[in-house]
């Protein structure tokens, strides 16, 4: 059986999670292991993401820039890797009465989700969604771009709220649980990377044997037992923010200086020396 290994983020950007769990899954592989990555619902803005936007319309499938990492460096599909990707588009500060509205609109993820997929892992089904209600107040030249993207991926129109709400729903969480089952069937050691600052990437995503919570420059090592028992006793309705349950976890077992790096390939050299993989890689 795989060993599953969470990666959660303490910030809500640039915790460092996705070349935290890259180097992690690649250092499993270059011990003679089966390592895989996994980023259960991804999310990703077009104007941030440009080149991920451009390199989903040349494969034909959806994906933000962290999968598109993972399918690089371990030769996986996007849709296992990555079932569920959401993409974003910018609002034009032109078309609000005031800069707070604007401000409140680009962080709305129901008033900015413009594009989705959806990818069933068991019947190979893959399923993109179009929300023409995020492209009235997105800016013109970004709108245009996202029409045509919606074409070519043959996309059907949704309604943003039905979508999200199935999101949260245990029919998504069962999707993603079989997801997760299909990469563990073939590999050794399978690093499950979270959103943002959440602590668990789903609700019902709590059965792992090591958490690492990631920051610049620090990694905290976690049993998953405890990450099990903390989610038993809080029983959230959508994951909560690392933030709040760090100190319900406990001390650590253990804590490694993570190393500077230029490259992603720099950096799994310098990470798979540590102690920390060698500690998750079994």
């Amino acid at each position: 059986m795989a060993l599953k290994l969470l990666v959660a983020g303490l910030l809500e950007h640039d915790s460092g999670k996705t070349w935290l769990a890259a180097a992690l899954a690649s250092a499993a592989s270059r011990r003679g292991l089966r390592g895989a990555a996994y980023k259960p619902v991804g999310g990703f803005n077009m104007w941030h993401s440009y080149w991920a936007f451009r390199e989903s319309l040349e494969e034909r499938v959806l994906a933000g820039g962290d999968a598109w990492t993972y399918v690089r460096l371990l030769g996986l599909s996007p849709d296992r890797v990555n079932p569920i990707a959401l993409l974003l588009a910018p609002r034009d500060p032109t078309r609000y009465p005031g800069p707070a509205m604007y401000a409140s609109e680009m962080e709305s993820l129901e008033k900015s989700l413009a594009l989705a997929r959806v990818s069933r892992c068991g019947d190979g089904e893959r399923l993109h969604l179009f929300f023409p209600q995020a492209l009235e107040k997105a800016p013109t030249l970004v709108a245009d771009e996202l029409r045509r993207a919606a074409r070519l991926l043959g996309a059907a129109e949704g309604e943003p709220r039905r979508f999200l709400d199935w999101l949260s729903s245990r029919d998504a969480s069962k999707l993603l649980d079989e997801c997760l089952s299909s990469l563990e069937a073939g590999s050794d050691l399978v690093v499950v990377e979270s959103f943002n600052d959440a602590a668990v990437p789903y609700i019902g995503s709590i059965s792992y044997d090591f958490v690492v919570v990631a920051a610049p420059g620090k990694a905290l090592l976690y049993s998953g037992d405890r990450l099990a028992a903390v989610m038993n006793l809080l029983e959230p309705s959508t994951p909560p923010r690392v933030g709040r349950i760090l100190n319900l976890l406990g001390k650590p077992l253990h804590v490694e200086d993570l190393p500077p790096a230029s490259e992603l390939e720099e950096y799994i050299r310098k990470v798979e020396d540590t102690r920390l993989a060698s500690l998750v890689s079994g």
